[in-house]
Formats: C-alpha cells, structure tokens, sequence
C-alpha cells in the first residue's frame, strides 16, 4: 500500500524528497549562492581596482577576464538583468538557455525503462 507524502499525494514517499532534505537543500544552497556572491564581487572588485589603478596589463587583465569566466560562468545563464527588466522574463531566458526540462518521476521511468526494471527509488539529494 502506497504511503501518504506531507504533501497529502499517495505517491510512495520513497520517490520523493522529505521536508527534511528540501529543508536542507535549501540551506545549503543558500548558503552556498551567498558564498559564491561574495567570492565574485571580490574576485571583480580586485580585477577591476587592479586594471584603473595601472597595477595590472592589459594582457593580464584579459587573462583574468577569461579566468574569471572560466571559473564562474554567466551569473544568469542566458539572460541579461538592465535595470526594471521583469523577472519572470529573466527567469524564462534562463530556463531557454537551460534547455528541456524533465521532472524527476519522468527520469526515473525513462530509467526504468532502459533498465527493464525499478530504478531504486533512492533519494535525490545531492
């Protein structure tokens, strides 16, 4: 018998994160995105007070330019965020630049399915 998930749905909650793992998720990607935050911001402000100030090449300062990019990434993959743009217009250039989306009960099944069987029903977190 299918168990009752704190969502009151009657999926068996094995197939699903628990409140508990989403509430950790989410503190650590909290967490995390703050970290990431503050590392940019320094790693931008040192690039750019060392380039204006004459302490750096501008040989060297496209290095760091491309580092910096290498490292990081678009801070909104696929997006540009001026000034009073919407954020659901944000969001959907990011989820375009993203790709398809698949929820996890599809990827399982379609798992499943490879496998000919049951893909384990483990716990998604990471």
């Amino acid at each position: 018998m299918a168990k009752r998930t704190q969502a009151g749905g009657n999926e068996d909650s094995k197939d699903f994160l628990t409140p508990t793992e989403i509430q950790h998720w989410t503190e650590r990607e909290i967490r995390n995105a703050r970290k990431a935050l503050e590392l940019r911001v320094k790693e931008l402000s040192e690039i750019e007070s060392a380039y204006t100030a004459g302490g750096i090449t501008p040989d060297k300062a496209d290095e760091l330019h491309s580092r910096y990019h290498h490292r990081w990434g678009e801070a909104l993959p696929g997006a540009i965020a001026w000034e009073g743009r919407p954020d659901e217009q944000i969001l959907a250039d990011i989820d375009k630049a993203a790709g398809p989306f698949t929820t996890p009960r599809e990827d399982a099944e379609h798992t499943r399915r490879l496998r000919g069987g049951d893909a384990g029903g483990k716990s998604r977190l990471r």
